[in-house]
């Protein structure tokens, strides 16, 4: 067993997708986020930030997330009513309060801000070391950059606790001036939200109560040349989304595509025909002077959403739908959901553009935070089930971590750029879970029709498996309960927790080394080696796949008769 008592999580750069699941939505009445984390720069590290006792005086340094770079030093704060810091364990902290984000990047004037201190990786893990709920972590997100200036690009955070759920966004203002200019909106419950690095909110904010914005996030627009009122007194159509994060053509396809793929998949086949009739040229970036944008919520989902249906929509390649693309000849052999980057290319003086799926094999890490109700569990620490994956969503399998651990696998530990840390990503090093991950995805990139399906029955059952030991672990925290309550008896429970979290993380870095091996026993050298008892020399059967008939006849349309057989009485080797 291992146990490390300090951790923390790795920068990235534009490229996250984010789902909210409200409570009115989901399959057991509880708040679900899931968050993928997309940079071929980034380290799929599982952060821990412990409890800091606070002196008073006491500062912190802040470094940039996506740079690594000093920006300055800020006070320390402990929570209202407390003298340390909360326990935070990848994007959620003890008191079940989860933060995720894409970067929109925005109007290209206000990105850079000099003197600014906090950036956005930082608004996220200073607000989660010291706040309790959504609401107080949308008042300090704010109040941190209006004290500090926001040293990044424009920001779409989603900010869930098991209750509400809150999307915010915002962008610097640049040269102008310290601080930022944001909009921020309540998902109402019975609701999904799914945000992709494109500003969401409209003019929502205007007219919805449950909506907040900074006090001049029309009047700078306006005085900066970003925004004219159609009347000194009328501002209905203003826009934070089309005024701080203006629409182009390939950027919708790169970014709201995302949220079209999300949202009609939990729409009964009609609506989905009538959705696409109304925002495909919207999702294809045909016409940017289309009014018609995503809806910012998707209000009825036709069905209650469940948690292996969220697996499926971060696994999502925009299979069956218009823009699936595993099985043009881009594909290969093999039908792989993936192209080489840059997304864009050039032939003969065109743009073309590769289709960026939630699911892409750069990403760092990503998680689905389920947050149950109180009176669901046994104790607040099994509140959060933290399910963490260190590569791309739709091929790596995910632990279930607990964020009251004090203690962490070493195969998923690691120090971020977000505390001057250099990560190791040119070290390879076999004892982490983001390499051993990485070395099953893209073995099964190359060899993704036959050898995809093995790997997603191998997921499945790993999940099962963890959402029993999950069973498991809250029986045997509840027999604890039962013998008493008290600061003892939470301790013995955090302990517990721990233990399990370490445990998980140590068991599948074996597992995945060992399912390795066997993905590479069974599709090595272009063929699919099975097992066969009956054959004495090897045990084994090697079946020679071939090619299918759409590829047998693309290659006969392009060469001709190359490859044919003059005489067809012979058989080729």
């Amino acid at each position: 067993m291992h146990i490390i008592l300090t951790a923390t999580f790795a920068a990235f750069v534009r490229g996250c997708t984010n789902i909210i699941v409200t409570p009115g939505a989901s399959e057991d009445g509880n708040m679900i986020l899931a968050y993928s984390s997309d940079s071929h720069n980034l380290y799929g590290f599982l952060y821990h930030y412990p409890p800091v006792k606070v002196a008073p005086g006491s500062s912190m340094d802040v470094y940039d997330w996506d740079s690594g770079k000093f920006l300055g030093s800020i006070p320390q704060v402990a929570p209202e009513g407390e003298n340390t810091t909360f326990n935070v364990v990848g994007n959620c902290n003890q008191h079940n309060l989860c933060i995720g984000e894409t970067t929109f990047g925005g109007v290209p004037e206000l990105l850079e801000q000099p003197e600014a201190i906090v950036d956005y990786g930082s608004l996220i893990y200073i607000t989660l070391q010291r706040t309790r709920t959504a609401v107080q972590a949308l008042r300090l997100m704010t109040e941190l950059v209006q004290d500090y200036g926001y040293a990044s690009e424009g920001e779409s955070f989603s900010i869930v606790d098991t209750k509400e759920a809150y999307l915010l966004e915002m962008i610097g203002k640049g040269t102008h001036q310290l601080g930022s200019v944001w909009v921020s909106c309540k998902v109402p419950d019975g609701t999904i939200l799914a945000h992709a690095n494109h500003a969401r909110i409209g003019s929502e904010f205007l007219y919805d109560e449950t909506c907040d914005h900074s006090d001049d996030v029309i009047e700078f627009a306006i005085q900066t040349g970003l925004y004219k009122p159609s009347s000194p007194d009328d501002f209905s159509d203003f826009s934070f989304s089309a005024v701080y994060d203006p629409k182009k053509t390939y950027e919708m396809r790169y970014t709201d595509a995302r949220v079209w793929d999300i949202y009609r998949s939990f729409m009964t086949p009609e609506d989905q025909k009538a959705f696409d009739v109304k925002y495909m040229s919207h999702v294809m970036g045909h016409d940017v002077h289309n009014k018609d944008v995503l809806p910012l919520f998707l209000m009825k989902p036709s069905k209650k959403v469940s948690l292996n249906d969220i697996r499926a929509r971060m696994s999502s390649h925009y299979e069956n739908t218009a823009l699936e693309y595993g099985n043009d000849v881009g594909g290969g052999l093999f039908e792989m959901p993936y192209r080489p980057r840059p997304n864009s290319w050039k032939y003969q003086g065109k743009t073309y553009v590769n289709e960026r799926s939630v699911a892409v094999p750069k990403t760092g890490w990503n998680f689905i935070a389920h947050l149950r109700s109180l009176d669901r569990v046994a104790h607040e620490c099994l509140q959060t089930v933290f399910w963490f994956g260190a590569d791309d969503c739709s091929t790596a399998p995910r632990i279930p971590v607990f964020p009251c651990a004090i203690g962490l696998s070493t195969h998923f530990y690691g120090l971020g750029s977000q505390q001057g840390h250099t990560s190791p990503i040119m070290h390879w090093d076999m004892d982490k879970a983001f390499w051993i991950q990485n070395m099953v995805s893209n073995f099964v990139y190359y060899r993704w029709s036959d050898s995809y399906p093995v790997l997603k029955e191998k997921l499945d059952q790993v999940h099962h498996d963890f959402e029993r030991q999950v069973e498991n672990l809250e029986n045997q925290v509840a027999l604890l309960m039962s013998k008493g309550s008290g600061e003892g008896v939470d301790f013995d429970v955090v302990k517990l927790i721990s233990a399990f979290t370490v445990k998980v993380g140590d068991d599948l870095h074996r597992d995945w080394i060992k399912f390795y091996g066997q993905l590479f026993v069974t599709f090595r050298d272009f063929v699919h080696m099975r097992e066969d008892k009956n054959n004495a020399a090897c045990g084994c059967f090697s079946d020679e796949i071939g090619m299918t008939d759409v590829w047998k006849e693309r290659i006969i349309a392009e060469t001709g008769d190359h490859y044919e057989v003059p005489n067809e009485g012979e058989v080729p080797l």
